[in-house]
């Protein structure tokens, strides 16, 4: 599906175990090249969850494009890839994308005052 003026955007975000890790340096150890390989992919990653956890992690994955199919493409590739690591193994893993025009101010926005800073209850703005 492809649309004039659209942006698709993805969403992955994945929950894995890790093996043997005892300690938060090990954890990283094993992740960082997890985020590298997914970086390599030119999407945006980042670790989140508890990082008090040391045996899980939990992976966010995000990619923009023109047409969709090339998201879900993208997707299906850093899913397979964080499932095909060494030392860990996804657990769980949530896929998504939706559909967004551009060039279009959110209601209630006029120009570019005021973008980028949310409206209150009636629609002012801090100023």
């Amino acid at each position: 599906m492809t649309g004039r003026n659209a942006v698709f955007l993805g969403v992955l975000e994945a929950d894995v175990l890790l093996g043997a890790v005892s300690s938060l340096k090990h954890k990283r150890a094993v992740i960082r090249p997890v985020l590298a390989r997914l970086r390599r992919l030119d999407v945006a990653v980042a670790e989140g969850g508890d990082p008090d956890l040391h045996r899980r992690a939990t992976i966010g994955v995000s990619t923009v494009s023109g047409e969709s199919a090339r998201v879900v493409e993208v997707l299906d590739t850093c899913e397979r890839l964080v499932a095909g690591s060494r030392n860990s193994s996804c657990c769980r893993c949530g896929a998504g994308w939706c559909r967004s025009t551009i060039c279009r101010p959110p209601a209630g926005v006029s120009g570019r005052a005021g973008a980028g800073r949310p409206a209150g209850p009636r629609g002012e703005r801090d100023g």
